[in-house]
């Protein structure tokens, strides 16, 4: 009898797939090249960036850098266009706003005149408040407040607690609110700058389930230490740091909520969601990110980092390019990781080893590369452009 050659030509398919897919891995690995493109200082004077994460941002192209310290809002341009200098950032904009306790977010709009501006949200933690401002670009780079906008909006969310971080959502007119009691409220805001509050449960996947109309959306038992958007706006992930062992995921389409498996003995600190929303990445306390695919059944473990001892994205997680790297950001330093090959591609440092109080990654849609913006406690902010693997 002649042995059919079936299972050894597939077992060398295989091996052949396998070795195609390490070989690619170390040729990227080897090709990986980093620039950096961004140097310059913010003039601090005597003083220092210091308070709260939540009290700092980046414009979504990286090309204004926002800080709330105390009372005062200020806003630098830090892009690398002709006309600006490359040694000091410009100091554009600052203005004092009542509360000393906020959370900024920003966004591109299109103003009533159809002119391209950045739109900074100012959420007054205690004081329950939003205070909106648009800038504009001038030929030369240098930015202005549009003294013509001036939105203020008090939430109507007394029996919530503190409200403790906002985000808006990509690619929409809304933001989300995030409150301390680990529930979340919807908005949105015109070009005009009408606010409005946005029900969930009002889509017609959750009519159908029977889902009536809620005000706010319970997310968590605790408070909302971080969250994410995909970058179309379609998902939202969340964490608590406190005492939640799992990522809330929630379908902005249908309006659903899942949670990922429970971790056993960990808390999530941080988390981040891929280009097209398939992917969530969470950074444990203790340190691995674990990754989770989604799948019919909902969201399950794909992969595990074993990052370095000592190394925890405490700060923030994102994805790169199509979502082959991970960014992972600590308080001194920054790690790509390959997640096909699990390695760690490069690291970065904030200048002299220096805390790093905001940090930006952009993908731009026309470009291939992606740049990486880091702002360490003395001002001196860095950036860099990589090439993902596409």
């Amino acid at each position: 009898m002649t042995r059919s050659p079936t299972p050894m030509l597939s077992a060398l398919a295989v091996f052949v797939v396998l070795f195609a897919v390490a070989v690619g891995a170390r040729w990227y690995e080897s090709r990986f090249e980093v620039e950096l493109v961004v140097e310059a200082s913010l003039d601090l004077g005597e003083s220092e960036l210091s308070g709260l994460r939540t009290g700092k941002c980046f414009s979504p192209d990286g090309s204004v850098f926002f800080d709330a310290r105390g009372s005062t809002v200020q806003a630098w341009i830090v892009d690398d266009r002709p006309g600006t200098d490359d040694d000091r950032a410009i100091h554009a904009w600052k203005d004092t706003y009542g509360g000393s306790d906020v959370a900024l977010a920003s966004r591109e709009v299109q103003g009533p005149r159809m002119r391209p501006a950045v739109e900074l949200a100012v959420l007054a933690k205690q004081k329950k408040t939003i205070r909106f401002f648009r800038f504009h670009h001038t030929p030369g780079g240098v930015g202005f407040a549009d003294e013509s906008f001036s939105v203020e909006y008090p939430l109507d969310a007394h029996d919530l607690g503190e409200a403790v971080r906002i985000a808006y959502r990509p690619r929409s007119d809304e933001f989300l609110v995030f409150f301390e009691s680990g529930q979340a409220k919807r908005f949105s805001i015109s070009a005009e700058g009408e606010v409005q509050g946005i029900q969930w449960f009002r889509s017609e996947a959750a009519r159908k389930r029977g889902t009536a109309p809620a005000d706010s959306l319970r997310l968590h038992g605790g408070s909302i230490d971080d969250a994410a958007f995909s970058p179309d706006g379609r998902v939202l992930a969340t964490v608590n740091r406190s005492r939640d062992r799992f990522v809330s995921v929630v379908s902005l389409l249908d309006e659903t909520v899942v949670k990922t498996p429970p971790i056993v003995d960990d808390v999530y600190y941080s988390v981040g969601v891929s280009a097209r929303g398939d992917r969530i990445a969470a950074a444990r306390g203790k340190g691995p990110i674990d990754v989770f695919r989604r799948a019919e059944e909902g969201w399950t473990l794909a992969q595990r980092l074993p990052t370095a001892e000592g190394d925890k994205a405490e700060i923030g997680l994102a994805f790169a390019g199509e979502g082959r790297e991970i960014v992972a950001v600590s308080h001194h330093e920054v790690h790509v990781w390959h997640l096909d090959t699990g390695r760690m591609l490069r690291s970065f440092e904030s200048e002299d080893g220096d805390q790093i109080q905001a940090w930006s990654v952009t993908n731009d849609d026309d470009d291939a590369d992606t740049r990486l913006l880091l702002v360490d406690k003395h001002g001196m902010l860095r950036g860099w452009e990589f090439t993902p693997d596409r």
